[in-house]
């Protein structure tokens, strides 16, 4: 393979490898203020996803990606070897660190010149050392939970109020990112601060990003039908040709021949169209990091449930379909719901 072409798939993999990160990130976020050791399935694919991006990036030399995805796998490892409070503000930092992660990716594939710009190297910088802190702040946090489990024997009210102490330090130990004034960590993004504007001015999200690449996955049982069905067509042709030499003295075998050729060549071009489908899922996954971002942008609350994702329709109409459901959807929550007041 020519080093362009692995160079494409990787990109496209990496922007695959994202989405799925963003997937996992949204059903952590559902476990917010439980214990990171009762999680270990979740955090683990977490682990493993960004350390993925992380090492392919490093073969391709791409510094910026390798630097910024260290930070979150530095804190999930902390996750993943102590008993950690998982907080929204996490959530935030890694949901930030993957958006960020997604839109190089994307302008990896799209416009690579778009890379050559100096505030996304400080962007990422400034997303480096928010997980840093992080990480920090987790370690500091995991020494004074190990001080009160040695000051437990001898509470006087028993291990009930030893752990409402480790419950408290975790909570006000959660970073509220006030500790973030220097010139370096003034780039975060807006969307990243608090909004309290009730009437808010979205930008551009994951959800309104649509996977464009010229590349598709298929599915290896469509390929097997696919080239059963050639076989079947490449003995049609040659039996069809056969009864035509003979088409004088054995009518009925050509006629019976050439219904087998139109049924094959029928099946064969439903399979050929089908190799472009692609389920619906992968549009209304999206929605699900729009829901969240609406709903912390205008403080509504509300749920979006999805049925009939299985569905499958042309990879065109998928990509075509995403920018309007995002207007839809924001559309809904704006003018179709009222303030929680």
């Amino acid at each position: 393979m020519e080093r362009g072409q692995i160079f494409r798939e990787f990109v496209q993999d990496s922007i695959e490898l994202l989405d799925e990160i963003e997937r996992q990130l949204l059903e952590l976020e559902e476990y917010v203020d439980r214990s990171s050791t009762e999680l270990p399935e979740i955090i683990g694919a977490l682990f493993r996803s960004f350390h993925s991006v992380k090492g392919t990036s490093g073969f391709f030399d791409l510094a910026l990606v390798v630097r910024t995805s260290h930070e979150a796998e530095s804190l999930l490892d902390l996750f993943r070897s102590g008993s950690i409070l998982i907080a929204t503000d996490y959530i935030d930092a890694l949901m930030e660190c993957q958006e960020f992660l997604a839109d190089f990716f994307h302008r990896l594939a799209e416009k690579p010149e778009s890379l050559d710009r100096p505030e996304l190297a400080e962007q990422s910088r400034a997303i480096g050392s928010r997980l840093s802190v992080m990480c920090s702040e987790v370690k500091e946090l995991g020494s004074a939970t190990m001080e009160a489990s040695m000051v437990a024997p001898n509470d006087p009210e028993g291990s009930g109020a030893t752990e409402t102490a480790i419950m408290e330090a975790q909570t006000n130990s959660a970073p509220r990112f006030a500790l973030f004034d220097s010139e370096e960590t003034s780039v975060l993004p807006q969307q990243n601060q608090e909004i309290v504007d009730p009437k808010p001015s979205y930008s551009d999200t994951p959800a309104t990003r649509t996977n464009s690449s010229k590349t598709i996955r298929i599915d290896t049982e469509k390929l097997d039908g696919l080239m059963e069905l050639v076989g079947e067509f490449s003995i049609g042709v040659s039996l069809v040709d056969d009864a035509a030499r003979r088409r004088e003295e054995h009518q009925e075998l050509f006629r019976i021949r050439m219904n087998q050729l139109k049924k094959t060549a029928r099946h064969l071009q439903e399979l050929s169209l089908s190799l472009r489908m692609v389920p619906l899922s992968q549009v209304f996954e999206k929605m699900k990091r729009l829901v969240r971002d609406l709903q912390r942008k205008t403080g509504k609350p509300f749920s979006l449930t999805v049925k009939g994702g299985d569905t499958e329709v042309d990879k065109t109409v998928v990509e075509l379909l995403s920018e309007p459901l995002v207007h839809l959807m924001r559309n809904a929550v704006d003018h179709g719901l009222e303030s929680p007041e």
